[in-house]
């Protein structure tokens, strides 16, 4: 397996090729001299991952052709392509960048042909991997992304450029637009539950929206855009190339029993379509390696533990807000002994005693609310030790249930 270093220096080459070669197609004077710079950029970058992989001891002012020399010994039998080739645009560089004569524009666009053939080559020849798929890939640390954009590397190898886009749009689903879907809502009329079952704007939460314009299984994910590019901006991820693989991939969906639906956008899945699958496989990589490491460097103030008081008063009230005249959710159950608590909230009245923010699972059961001080005891301990707080899938399951079957959880954890 290769390195991060090893990847990142190959991807960074395959970069600035690809920034040479929209130089090369530019009508102006100096597109030549920026194409000519990109070039031999990219093949240094290139030969700088080459000597990592193959132990060649590289200098910091290694001159071009030494470059060549170190890597050939390495290759022995075997020598790198096109050597006469490279050797002729290092010097059309040199003297493109200190002498300021102006490349040949005709030259230029051979050049772009043979850096082009001696990647792909090269990269074969010393890295055993294809030069327009390199990616990070084995840096996912989400398995189930890592899986599918894996099937959409294979799929891209294969040349099946639209089971590419389709795997793309798995993992952008996953990591994404999951947390956007709105079918749970049909198994929970209340509202209450709703910050936890989606994160879908606020005029899609209602069964009303589901009647009128969930048409297709596609329809249940309903974007807040406006959400979404508040985030990109802050995990430092660009928006433009966010959207555009939003555009040129089809819509998927997974339903409750795990299985895909895809959409067979004819329009995104038929045609011409490597160029959409080269760009959407290299960036959706990117973007979600960049999120990646955001979410890493947070730092949040959670314990992974519950903690519980006991409850001194039978079948005690649980409000909607901290105010003992506000609506009551619930009512604890008769045989309840203690509750799940996160935090004390003095009252919004002067005159009462302070509230704590509780939940309640028991049973298939799930309460939350507001309790108020006097029904809890905070002086004797409480009846069990704190446990591992509830997954997010857990606490799902609690209110809803799995699929076609309720799940009971008789303890917290």
């Amino acid at each position: 397996m290769l390195s991060p270093s090893i990847i990142k220096r190959l991807m960074l080459s395959r970069f600035l090729f690809n920034n040479a070669m929209e130089h090369a197609h530019a009508h102006n004077e100096f597109a030549p001299y920026a194409t000519a710079n990109l070039l031999q950029d990219a093949l240094e970058i290139f030969l700088l991952a080459a000597a990592e992989k193959m132990n060649a001891k590289i200098e910091k002012r290694t001159d071009f052709v030494t470059y060549l020399d170190k890597i050939d010994e390495k290759l022995t039998p075997s020598n790198l392509p096109f050597r006469l080739r490279l050797i002729q645009l290092n010097k059309l560089r040199v003297a493109a960048k200190h002498d300021a004569l102006p490349p040949d524009a005709k030259e230029i666009e051979t050049l772009v042909t043979v850096v082009q053939e001696f990647l792909r080559e090269a990269t074969q020849l010393i890295f055993r991997v294809d030069f327009t798929s390199i990616n990070l890939i084995s840096l996912v640390e989400n398995k189930t992304i890592r899986d599918l954009l894996t099937e959409a590397d294979e799929s891209y190898q294969r040349r099946d450029f639209a089971a590419t886009l389709i795997a793309c749009r798995k993992a952008f689903f996953t990591e994404f637009e999951k947390r956007f879907d709105i079918k749970p809502l049909e198994k929970e009329a209340s509202t209450q539950f709703f910050g936890l079952i989606t994160e879908a704007p606020l005029h899609a939460r209602s069964i009303d929206y589901i009647n009128n314009f969930v048409r297709s299984p596609f329809d249940y994910i309903v974007l807040d855009f406006t959400k979404i590019d508040n985030n990109l901006i802050k995990e430092r991820i660009d928006p433009v190339v966010f959207w555009n693989i939003w555009r040129l991939t089809p819509a998927v969906y997974v339903d409750s029993d795990g299985n895909w639906l895809v959409k067979h956008d004819l329009e995104k899945l038929e045609g011409d379509i490597e160029q959409n699958a080269t760009y959407v496989l290299e960036n959706i990589i990117e973007i979600l390696i960049r999120r990646q490491e955001r979410n890493k460097s947070s730092r949040y103030a959670r314990n992974g533990l519950n903690f519980v008081l006991a409850v001194k008063t039978k079948n005690a009230r649980i409000f909607k807000k901290a105010d003992g005249h506000s609506e009551i959710h619930a009512r604890l159950p008769d045989d309840a002994t203690e509750v799940n608590v996160a935090a004390r909230v003095p009252s919004l009245r002067t005159d009462e005693s302070p509230f704590w923010e509780i939940t309640y699972l028991k049973n298939g059961g799930f309460l939350m609310g507001y309790m108020s001080e006097d029904d809890l005891d905070l002086n004797s301990p409480p009846p069990s030790p704190p446990e591992p707080s509830l997954t997010d899938k857990q606490l799902k399951d609690a209110i809803f249930g799995p699929p076609k079957k309720r799940k009971t959880i008789t303890k917290q954890g």
